[in-house]
């Protein structure tokens, strides 16, 4: 059996000792961990944490460009202020103290990867992890460590948190050559590897960093930003498909992350949200290629849209002028056992977002106690994918693309149809090995989904 893959936040302080004994017991569970270069750690890959000594060192010149790091007063890229908005805070005035709270934000440089003595400092890293048995990186914001020459000003179509292809924040041509040196490193490690987050949108460029020598695998949002429409699932799939065969590389699929809504509440919410969630993720295991989950989705959580104002977290409230809420919705912690908050989560009730007293229902402890549950409905689905030799195969056949089904087969033998209409569709000829809602009268009924053999 393949050993189990565990995507870790954020990676630990170098100087933290109980990390080897973090990935030590990982391995023995025979959990692999793969690493997230992101969020507030000493080290990054494009914003640097104010407080570690390189970054101090770097900052010891308070300007809008030092040898470093871009620091920013009203942004991250300036000639002189500059007019291109941060990802994090829009205008972000002039410098403060660094001593600070992290969270203001206001304080934290974007790295300037032309600096070799960056690159230096992130190969440390990178080698102090690998040393200790991680198994590859997720590098967070792939397409984003390369800025443009001359730091041009940004355009007035520019948005906070979009990824425009056009956007001159990302996907500069250089950023190619960091993902090269980044992949030199990996590949000393026996089976290691590195993917990346790339929300770029336009297939060629998108696929660039997928060359033999830059990235294993990178992130393909496309399902998060569709509906539960079979027009649009046939299309996001074939887009997707053709995007990594322009250089050979591995598909890969998932339908929520941090950023998103969460499937649950996208697809309408309640029950039939669920009922559509479960078939969507029945549809993705069924391609071929790397598939991605987000904790989360296996207990069917949808989004709290609830949260108390005073407890929002991303800087998008703040940012907006309280206008737009941000991403907290989809953020919220698991539930993992008991009947109140914080479900097991923490023995702290003070969790960074408040659990809905509603997940009761749904802890990992309720649900592995339900045959009929979400989770026990996605163990059985990841078990099929894993043991039946009818998901073999590199690619798919699609067998009706027309009106509300979607059915494909996989050259392992493997038929997937999914039914997004209103009433029910008749499946094709094979024995049922498994459906996301009871059949009905022999037919895929609405939201659901069916694998045969």
């Amino acid at each position: 059996m393949k050993r189990a893959k565990l995507s870790i936040g954020a990676i630990a302080s170098q100087q933290n000792p109980s990390s080897d004994v973090s990935v030590g017991s990982l391995e023995k569970r025979r959990v692999q961990t793969i690493a997230s270069v992101a969020g507030p750690t000493p080290r990054l890959t494009n914003m640097g944490w104010p407080r570690h000594p390189v970054r101090l060192t770097l900052a010891s010149r308070l300007g809008n460009k030092i040898d470093g790091a871009w620091w920013p007063r009203t942004g991250l890229m300036s000639r002189e202020l500059t007019e291109l908005v941060s990802v994090l805070d829009v205008r972000l005035g002039q410098v403060v103290d660094i001593n600070v709270n992290w969270s203001a934000l206001q304080r934290q440089p974007d790295l300037n990867w032309d600096n070799p003595e960056v690159f230096d400092d992130f190969e440390a890293s990178l080698r102090f992890w690998l040393d200790r048995g991680v198994d590859g990186f997720r590098i967070d914001v792939a397409h984003g460590m390369a800025k443009p020459p001359g730091l041009p000003d940004a355009t007035e179509s520019v948005k906070v948190l979009s990824h425009s292809d056009d956007d001159p924040r990302f996907n500069n041509p250089s950023v190619h050559d960091i993902h090269r040196k980044i992949r030199k490193i990996v590949d000393e490690y026996s089976g290691a590897v590195t993917i990346g987050e790339v929300w770029v949108m336009d297939n060629l460029l998108w696929a660039e960093y997928l060359r033999p020598d830059e990235l294993h695998l990178g992130f393909n949002f496309r399902l998060t930003k569709i509906d539960f429409d079979a027009g649009q699932i046939h299309d996001a799939i074939e887009n997707s498909l053709a995007a990594t065969a322009i250089y050979d590389a591995v598909p890969t699929w998932t339908l929520s992350n941090h950023d998103v809504d969460r499937e649950v509440t996208r697809y309408g919410g309640g029950e039939i949200g669920v009922r559509r969630a479960r078939a969507m993720v029945m549809a993705m295991l069924a391609l071929p290629g790397t598939v991605f989950i987000y904790n989360g989705e296996e207990l069917g959580l949808p989004d709290v849209l609830d949260l108390p104002e005073e407890v929002l977290q991303d800087p998008t409230w703040e940012r907006s002028g309280h206008t737009e809420r941000g991403r907290d919705k989809c953020r919220v912690p698991i539930p993992w056992s008991g009947d109140t908050p914080p479900f097991g989560f923490s023995a702290n009730p003070d969790t960074w977002l408040p659990m809905p007293a509603e997940w009761s229902a749904l802890t990992v402890e309720k649900q592995e106690a339900q045959q009929d549950s979400t989770l026990a409905f996605f163990r059985h689905a990841i078990k099929l994918r894993h043991t039946r030799v009818e998901f073999d195969g590199p690619d798919l056949e699609w067998l009706d693309t027309s009106g509300d089904s979607v059915i494909f087969r996989r050259p392992g033998g493997l038929v997937c149809a999914l039914n997004s209409g209103d009433g029910p569709i008749p499946l094709p000829s094979g024995e049922l090995i498994l459906s996301s809602a009871p059949l009905d009268d022999g037919k895929l009924p609405p939201d659901a989904a069916a694998w045969l053999v």
